[in-house]
Formats: structure tokens, sequence, C-alpha cells
């Protein structure tokens, strides 16, 4: 029996080795065929197939035994990579190697070259001794590149060493090395950009794809600038079943006795600029691990190279790392995170430090038979702040830190879950615990613990809503009102708990009580001649709240000496006429200045078919707790961009423009100009905008040639 066995699976093992080894036999058609020994010769219209290739000629030779094509005449070759057509062609169709002259080949989508000689190496593999290339689709081609030698990768890329560019037959660079992409992503050198800056002086950036492997990349640059320095970068990207993540770091060396912008060259002669991005899952306990790092050696820097980071007057950076697993409805996360914000008029930082922030929380659970579900969230953190604010909240002058741990159990029920009405009640029990707290006299901060507790009963009732549907020939529109009511009640601690708080972030500030209203009216419109869902083409809400505790609603800050008991008027809306065109705007009343403390409206026109789009935007801010009239944040500022591609026009015209209304200057100002000359590419853009009180204008320009990428800004990415 085993005996048996053996020689079945040996019997099986060798039809297998058969099969494997058996070379499809070629069928060869032609007006005329002869055969001597093994040897067979084609005359007039020749074509020979096996497996998905095609050999066309006059004439045909094949040797059935050493598996050799010979073909003479007008030859071509063709596959599903590539076609090539040449004089003669030698071939063998077992070793799938051969060579053809005076060669002229095509590859998908409009890649065509010519060589003297092309030598197949193997299925994928094709070098050659000089050779012409393009892209163009033209029949005078507008570009082409001319080589010594090189190898054709099928499918991925076109290599070359000793290249010149010519454009309309006139040399324009050298190449000592080149991979031009086929498909994809491909190793190779990415088109320079130069332009100057009134501020860095002349610069050219560079850089280098390399594609490692299909889920893997490493993208290196170098950036010079003559009056400023050398800056070096690489951006490295993986991707995985479980794990992906990037990874970006930016050197700027400085040219030696110069001066940065802030007039404080570092010590170290040179800045950094470092963002990455990392996830990663696992099968135990549910993990997930989140990485994440925005850092710099110092925010200012970025301003060399982020060329909107003046649109602003404040940047947010943020670093952290987090792990998080659960089990059942337990959920647990362990994170460490930095949180920066860089005011850019001058040149100030606040940083907000959670080293760690330990959370542990149980999802909604039933209890016995009771309705409505309970949950618990608990937390420990390490909290530190540092620097100075000049935003809404109070004046922070001072370093703080400080150590809590929160424990928040909570209880919801939905007592009505209609389509038409709806309300929720939630009541919770906060309680903190402080290590740190202020002493009452000196007012300085002691290790003295500090316990607050207070309690939080909400109803949220949204509904009844009301409706009614107009009918207008083939369409409809169906007017909607849903009011909504938010009622919160919090019970009170006493002052003096109060007074000894040490507030680091806005968790420190207790709750408070409300009534709070909003009324959201919308028009949906529906076309009965389409089968498509209705459309949302109006929608406008308005919003306020009473408060019950008018000091910690506001954050103990006044205006004109009083807590506000009322919240600023807050209206909402979104028009859409047509599918292209929208009008957003956000406008919140303050009733204690009597004036707008925000305005924002934004008209838009998005049409893919159309030559022209673009869009306008108008802001206003105004801090209601702040008087002084210079407050650097109280101001008016008009936006838009606006983007011109007629069809049948070579150039693409893209332009954007910031002005403050109250300085009464030009923040930033952008033209940018794309020449399509059918398959080149020309980019020329110039920008203008305000830096610390000066004026800084910068151009740049680049080319692109068919699948050839350019190098672009570092901080928007590069393109590939």
């Amino acid at each position: 029996m085993k005996i048996k066995i053996f020689l079945s699976i040996l019997f099986l093992l060798l039809v297998n080795l058969n099969i494997n080894s058996i070379v499809e036999k070629p069928r060869v058609y032609a007006d005329r065929t002869e055969v001597d020994e093994n040897i067979l010769r084609a005359y007039g219209n020749v074509e020979i197939r096996w497996e998905d290739y095609r050999i066309f000629a006059d004439y045909l030779e094949y040797n059935e035994k050493t598996k050799e094509v010979i073909a003479k005449g007008r030859v071509t070759m063709a596959s599903k990579e590539t076609s090539i057509s040449g004089d003669n062609l030698r071939f063998n169709i077992e070793k799938m190697s051969g060579e053809i002259f005076d060669a002229y080949g095509l590859m998908p989508p409009s890649i065509k070259y010519t060589s003297k000689k092309l030598v197949q190496t193997d299925r994928n593999t094709l070098k050659f001794d000089r050779m012409e290339f393009t892209s163009c689709s033209q029949l005078v081609p507008r570009w082409k590149l001319i080589c010594r030698k090189g190898k054709i990768k099928k499918e991925k890329y076109i290599e070359m060493k000793s290249g010149v560019l010519k454009i309309k037959n006139i040399p324009v660079f050298y190449f000592p090395y080149l991979r031009y992409p086929i498909k994809g992503r491909s190793t190779g050198f990415l088109f320079p950009q130069l332009g100057h800056s009134s501020e860095k002086g002349f610069f050219i950036s560079n850089a280098f794809y390399l594609d490692i492997k299909s889920n893997i990349d490493l993208t290196l640059y170098l950036d010079r600038y003559s009056d400023l320095g050398t800056g070096i970068a690489g951006e490295f990207r993986y991707l995985f079943e479980k794990m992906g993540g990037t990874l970006k770091y930016y050197r700027l060396i400085y040219n030696k006795n110069i001066e940065t912008y802030d007039e404080s060259r570092p010590e170290s002669g040179f800045d950094y600029y470092v963002k990455a991005g990392h996830i990663q899952s696992m099968k135990f306990l549910n993990t997930k691990i989140v990485l994440s790092v925005d850092k710099q050696s110092d925010p200012g820097f970025l301003r060399i190279f982020n060329n909107d980071f003046e649109r602003v007057l404040r940047a947010n950076f943020a670093s952290s790392v987090y792990i998080t697993s659960s089990v059942s409805n337990l959920n647990f996360s362990v994170r460490a995170s930095t949180q920066e914000t860089f005011y850019t008029f001058n040149n100030t930082s606040r940083k907000t430090e959670y080293l760690p922030s330990l959370k542990a929380n149980l999802n909604q659970q039933k209890l016995w038979k009771i309705p409505g579900y309970f949950t618990i969230n608990t937390a420990f953190e390490r909290v530190k702040r540092s620097g100075k604010s000049y935003e809404e909240e109070p004046v922070y002058t001072s370093d703080i830190s400080s150590q809590r741990i929160k424990i928040m159990p909570s209880y919801t029920l939905n007592l009505f879950k209609l389509p038409w009405l709806s309300t929720t009640i939630d009541i919770k029990s906060n309680q903190t615990i402080y290590a740190k707290s202020r002493d009452l006299e000196t007012k300085k901060i002691v290790n003295k613990s500090l316990h607050i507790q207070y309690n939080t009963a909400s109803a949220n009732v949204k509904g009844p809503i009301f409706y009614k549907i107009y009918n207008f020939s083939n369409n409809k529109i169906k007017h909607l009102i849903e009011p909504q009511l938010n009622i919160r009640y919090v019970t009170k601690y006493n002052d003096e708990d109060r007074q000894r708080l040490v507030t680091v972030d806005y968790l420190d500030y207790p709750s408070y009580s409300y009534v709070g209203f909003s009324l959201t009216s919308r028009l949906l419109y529906k076309s009965m001649l389409e089968n498509k869902s209705s459309v949302e083409i109006l929608s406008f809400t308005i919003a306020q709240k009473f408060y019950f505790d008018p000091g910690e609603a506001n954050m103990y800050r006044k205006i004109e000496g009083e807590y506000p008991k009322f919240s600023e008027l807050s209206n909402r809306i979104r028009f859409r006429p047509s599918k292209y065109l929208s009008l957003d705007a956000s406008i919140v009343y303050n009733y204690y200045i009597n004036k707008f403390s925000r305005l924002n409206v934004n008209l838009s026109y998005s049409n893919k078919e159309s030559f022209l789009n673009g869009s306008i935007g108008f802001s206003s801010y105004k801090n209601p707790y702040v008087t002084d009239p210079n407050y650097v944040f109280n101001r008016d500022v008009i936006r838009g961009n606006i983007d011109f591609n007629l069809p049948g026009f070579p150039i693409k015209f893209t332009s954007g423009l910031d002005y403050d209304i109250t300085n009464k200057e030009f923040k930033y100002g952008s033209v940018m100009a794309i020449f399509n000359f059918q398959c080149i590419n020309i980019t020329a853009e110039m920008k203008v905008f305000s830096w610390v009180g000066r004026t800084e204008t910068q151009f740049r320009f680049g080319v692109t040639f068919g699948n050839l990428g350019m190098v672009s800004d570092f901080m928007g990415g590069r393109e590939r």
C-alpha cells in the first residue's frame, strides 16, 4: 500500500514537472511555407503566434530544435507590454531573448522610441545603444531625449545614461543619468524647480525618488538658496496590512555670516523641521498605536518654506503618541502629547503638555431592567502650560503645572426617539482631585490637594419638526422647521475652592448652568424628472443661550464691569441655489458691545466644465472682552481666488489674494500660470506677501515632460 502511494505521488510530480517544462508550440501563418528537417521557412504576410506574443514579417525561419526565430523584411514584434518594429530580428522564444536592428518601439499610453539595436535579455528587460525617446503623441514631437545607452524595464521605467533633452531639436539640458517612469511610480530624479526670492535669493530645488517596493518609497531632497543656505530633506512612506505611516525631515544649514529672519541665527548653524505619522493595529486586546509628530527647532523658521504662514496670526503644532486597547466594553488608553500655538505677529509660543494622560472608560451599559445606559470615564493627567496666550481665554503670563484625577460616572436616557421628536436626558457627576492648589493668602501654587465636585443634569429636546411641501409642475420644495431646546443645571461648589483652583487648560474650568434655544429652517429641492434624492438648497440656524451662572460661562471675564447673562446671537446660513454656486455665512452678534463679534461670508463657484472658478470671502473678528483698540486679533480681512482655464487656450491661471482691511495692506498675493504646450507643461508662479513689516516677492519656475514629475514646496509635499 505504501509503495502504491509513493508511486502515485511520484507520478503526479513527474506530470507536474513535465507540464511546467512545456513551451507553447508556436503557430505560423504565411502565404507559402517550406519545411527542411527542423527548420520551417515562411514567405509573404508571415505571422507567428505563441502565448501573447506576435511576430509579423515578410520572411521567417523557425528552428524547431533550438526554438530560434529569424525574421526579415518589415518585422514587427508585439505583446501586451510593447510593440517593436525593425529591419530584421533574431529571437529565441524559449529563452525569451534576442535582438532587433533599426528598431522603432511603442509602449502605452504614448511612449515612442527609436534605436539602432535593441537586445532583449529576458522577458522584461531590453537593452539599447543610442536611443531617441519621447512621450509626445504629435507626429512631430515637441521634445525628445537622446541618450547613449540604457535599458527598458517593461511596464516600469526607461533607464538612460548620458541623456540630452531637446525641445524643438534645440539641446537644453544634459542628464548624466535619468529614469523615466512608464506606468505609475518609478525610481529617478524629479525635474528641478528654479526661482528667486527677495529674502532668500536665487534657489534651486532638487529631488530623487526611490521606489523601494510597491508599498515603500523614499524621496531625497536638496535645496540651495544663494542668500540663505542649503536645505537637505527626506520623506519615507510605508504601508503594510496592519501598519502604515510617513516620516518627513528637513534641515536648513545657514550660510556663514548671515542673519536669519528674526536676526538671531541659531548657535548650531541650522534649523530643522520633522513631521511624522504612524498607525499600527494589533490583535492583542484590540490594540492600536498612533504616533503623530509636528515639531521644529523654531516655528518662525517655517515661514521660509510655508507660503501660507503669513496669512494667519497663529499657527498650531501638535505631537502625540497614544496606545488604545479594549476588552469587552472597557477601553484603555495611554497618551503623551504636546500642543503649541505660535503667534506669528510677535514670534512667541504657548505650549500645553500632557505627560502622560491615562484613561479608562466603561462604555454604555445596561443595569438590570433600569431604562437608559450607564457610563464611567476615569483619567489621570499630568498637565503643564508654558508661554503666553493672546486669545479669548484669560491671559496667562507664567508657567503652571498640575496633576489631576477625574472620575465621571454618567447616566443617559432617551425618553423619545421619534422621526419628528427626540428627547435625551443626561446626568453626570464630576469628581476631580488636584495634586496642587493656590494658597489664598500668598496666591502661590502649593503642594496641597484640592477636591472639586459638582453634578450636571441636562436635557436635550429636538422637535417637534414641522414641514410643508410645495409643488411646482415637475419640482417639489420641502420646507422644514426644526426647533431645539437645551437645558443644563450644574451644582455649585464653594467660592473658596474656586479661588484655590489652578486652571491649566479648558478642562479645569467648571461647567455652568444655562438654557439654550436654536431654530433651524431648511429648504429641500427635488426634481420629479430625475431619479435622485432631494438636495438641500437653503439652511438657516439661529441660536442663543441664557446663563444662570454668568461668571463661570464667561470664564470670569467681564464686559464693561459685568458678566454677560446672554450669549452672543449666532446665525449660520448655507445657500446652494445650484450645484456649482454656494454661499456660506456665519454671523455672531454681541449685545454688550453692540457689534458683530464674528462675521464670515464666503461666496464660491466650482464647476469643472466652466473656464472660470473661484471664491471671495470676508471675515471680521472683534473680541468683546478686550477693550484695547490695537488688539492684534481684532481685524477685517478680505480673501479670494480665481482659476481661469479656457478650453483651447494653452495657458491656465490660478490666483489668490489676502487684503488686511484693518491695517490697509496686502498680506498675500499670488499668480500662477501653467502653459501646456501639448506634451510640455511649463509652470511659472509669482507670490508677494507681507512678512514682519517687510514685503517679500517670490518667483518659481518649473517644467514637466510626460510622466516626469516636478519638485514643489516641501511643506506641501512633492509631485511625483
